[in-house]
């Protein structure tokens, strides 16, 4: 099977921003299609604030360890890898489960049911399953997408059901990932498997050793390159995370570009 390229940050900023010029620079008279490019370029742009706020985190960690300011890098590294699993986590709803025109009701039979069946098994996890059925039945054909818009509705008003912090509960963040995004992210700080999981449990008591510093007034006991290590395996998850969502924003504009050749009969180049 053939691996799938594996693009560095200059890399996909230039293609993001070669998509956002493409699509605003396109005259389009197609609502649909208007509105569809829209949306791709917002993602796009958000998708490079993200890349730019994760650099500047990074810098900002990586001095302090060379301070020696350990136990603040650690609370930092934690905190930062919290917040950004969050905001990717809401901001990217318009990508949960990569529905294709952000509309589930043009899904096919097998794809909804699919999705609903991730859908049943996260809720039930987290005990939401009977409030978004409720809600549901309000929502319920009032949107192409209201199942989503539902489940959005749901998640938004119980947000402390999700723990951003937590690797390994039904409630945490690797299995939100998985279900709504098709990422495992305990996969997702190294090329080899194996190496990916040793590190995923090096992050994992990098937490643990955050709140004894915080609430028992410990010391770490890491040595600085091991700070750094763990660093770079949550610079390794929202790579993955973002390389993800672009691939996913460039085949969706390319689906766009091949309704707007069909409507308007050019043939426009893809980008």
């Amino acid at each position: 099977m053939k691996k799938s390229k594996k693009f560095t940050d200059e890399e996909i900023i230039a293609a993001l921003e070669n998509g956002i010029k493409f699509v605003e620079q396109e005259k389009v008279d197609d609502p649909e299609t208007k509105k569809f490019l829209e949306d791709s370029a917002k993602s796009a742009k958000e998708t490079l604030e993200k890349i730019r706020i994760i650099q500047n985190h990074n810098l900002r960690i990586s001095e302090l360890i060379k301070l020696g300011f350990k136990e603040e890098a650690i609370i930092l590294t934690v905190t930062i890898f919290e917040i950004l699993m969050k905001d990717f986590f809401w901001t990217s709803k318009d990508d949960w489960f990569y529905i294709p025109s952000h509309q589930f009701s043009e899904l096919s039979f097998d794809e909804k049911l699919n999705i609903h069946k991730k859908i049943q098994k996260y809720l039930k996890d987290i005990h939401l399953l009977d409030e978004y059925l409720r809600n549901l039945y309000l929502y319920q054909n009032f949107s192409p997408n209201s199942e989503i818009e539902c489940l959005f509705e749901t998640l938004q008003k119980n947000e402390r059901k999700i723990n951003f912090q937590n690797l390994t509960d039904k409630n945490g963040v690797k299995n939100a990932y998985l279900t709504f995004f098709d990422i495992d992210i305990s996969l997702s700080l190294d090329p080899d498997p194996k190496k990916s999981i040793e590190k995923w449990n090096r992050l994992n008591s990098l937490i643990k050793e955050r709140h004894d510093i915080i609430h028992k007034g410990k010391k770490s006991l890491l040595k600085e390159e091991q700070i750094f290590e763990i660093l770079n395996s949550v610079d390794s998850i929202t790579h993955s995370i973002v390389r993800k969502k672009y691939i996913y924003v460039k085949l969706n504009t390319n689906k766009a570009i091949s309704v707007l050749e069909r409507k308007l009969g050019n043939k426009l180049k893809h980008i």
